[in-house]
C-alpha cells in the first residue's frame, strides 16, 4: 500500500496490521502574478478568504461559510468547486443568500486557480479525511497564510502550526479564527512569508518519482 501521509499508514496498521510506504504527493506550483481572474469576480487581493474543494460533507464547506458569515467579516469568502451531481447538501450550500459569498464551481484554468490562492488573506481548508490533500499542497506552495480544520493529518502536513493555525468542527471556532485572522494581520503575513517553507523535498517530483521506482523494483525482486 502506497499513501501520502504518515497519519495515514499509522491508520493502516491500527487496522489492518499492514505497513506501508510514504509517497507524498507532488508541487510544481508555477505562480501567477496577476489580478485578471480577481477583476472578473470583482474581488481585490488579500480582501477575501478562499476555499478550494469539492462540496461534499466531508470538506465543511457549510460549516466554514456559516462561521464566516457570523463573524461579519467585511472580507469575501470564494468557494472554488461543485460535485458533478445534484445533491441536497451541495445544493443547499450553493443557495447561501449572501453577496460576502462567491461560488466559482469548478476551475480547470490553472492559471485562475493559481490566481486566486497567491492573492487570498488565508485559505481555509476543511478537509477532514485522506492525509495530504493537492490542495493543501498548493496553498503552501503558493504562499498562503492557512487556516485548518484541525485534524491529524492536517497537523501533520502544517507541521503542528509552524505553517498554519487550525479551528476546530464547528462553525463558532470558525468565526473566532476569522475575527483572529483579521485582528492579527503581523501574524498572517508572517505566515504567507513561510508558508513555502512547507514544501520540502518529500514533495519534489523527482525524490517522489525515485520512490516509486524503488517500490517497483522491490515488488519486482520480491516475486
Amino acid at each position: 500500500i502506497i499513501n501520502d501521509s504518515e497519519e495515514m499508514k499509522k491508520i493502516y496498521y491500527e487496522i489492518f496490521g499492514i505497513d506501508s510506504k510514504v509517497i507524498a504527493y507532488g508541487s510544481n506550483e508555477k505562480i501567477i502574478y496577476s489580478n485578471e481572474y480577481l477583476n472578473v469576480l470583482n474581488i481585490k487581493p488579500r480582501d477575501y478568504y478562499l476555499v478550494v474543494g469539492r462540496l461534499i460533507p466531508d470538506n465543511n464547506a457549510d460549516i466554514i461559510i456559516k462561521g464566516f458569515l457570523n463573524s461579519n467579516s467585511q472580507k469575501k469568502l470564494v468557494v472554488v468547486g461543485d460535485v458533478p451531481y445534484k445533491d441536497s447538501y451541495s445544493i443547499k450550500i450553493k443557495n447561501t443568500n449572501d453577496q460576502r459569498v462567491i461560488f466559482t464551481g469548478y476551475i480547470k484554468d490553472q492559471d485562475k486557480l493559481s490566481e486566486l490562492y497567491r492573492n487570498s488573506y488565508v485559505y481555509v481548508h476543511g478537509h477532514e479525511f485522506g492525509g495530504t490533500n493537492p490542495t493543501m499542497i498548493k496553498a503552501l506552495s503558493s504562499g498562503c497564510a492557512i487556516l485548518a480544520l484541525d485534524t491529524r493529518f492536517n497537523n501533520e502536513m502544517l507541521n503542528e502550526g509552524e505553517f498554519g493555525i487550525f479551528f476546530k468542527k464547528n462553525f463558532q471556532s470558525i468565526s473566532a479564527m476569522i475575527k483572529y485572522c483579521e485582528n492579527n494581520s503581523k501574524k498572517i503575513k508572517s505566515l504567507r512569508e513561510n508558508s513555502i517553507n512547507g514544501i520540502t523535498d518529500k514533495y519534489n517530483w523527482n525524490y517522489i518519482t525515485d520512490q516509486y521506482i524503488d517500490v517497483f523494483k522491490n515488488l519486482i525482486f520480491r516475486n
